[in-house]
């Protein structure tokens, strides 16, 4: 596995995860809704989760494993800070408890990022450099 890959795509996944809450949290106030913020924030993070795994796939090597893009995908939830609070994903939607929301944003990431490292490990190939 390539460190740059694990590296690179949790920091970008990380900060772009980290923008699409700002701008969430931004579209809660302007509706007086928590509801369109979680809901905006989960679109905006499922996007982002995307630019990140294309962009990243993009730069890999045909036999760079994808576990590595996987891996570094599920590593920017731990680098998102809201990741700790329970407001990185779409858990609030399901329940206020902290702990609970945590562990549900946990396995959504895990699942978006399974679903889009699967797709383009069958359907595009790594850059030939």
């Amino acid at each position: 596995m390539r460190p740059l890959t694990i590296i690179g795509s949790a920091v970008t996944a990380g900060l772009l995860t980290m923008v699409a809450a700002i701008i969430a949290g931004v579209v809660a106030v302007d509706q007086v809704s928590v509801t369109t913020g979680v809901i905006t924030r989960s679109f905006l993070v499922i996007a982002a989760l995307a630019i990140t795994a294309f962009v990243w796939w993009s730069r890999m090597k045909p036999g760079d494993p994808p576990e590595a893009l996987l891996l570094g995908l599920v590593g920017g939830w731990v680098l998102n800070v809201s990741s700790w609070a329970g407001a990185s994903f779409a858990g609030q939607l399901f329940t206020s408890l902290t702990l609970g929301a945590v562990l549900i944003d946990l396995t959504l990431w895990a699942a978006v990022s399974y679903g889009l490292v699967f797709a383009l490990s069958r359907t595009a190939v790594p850059n030939p450099r």
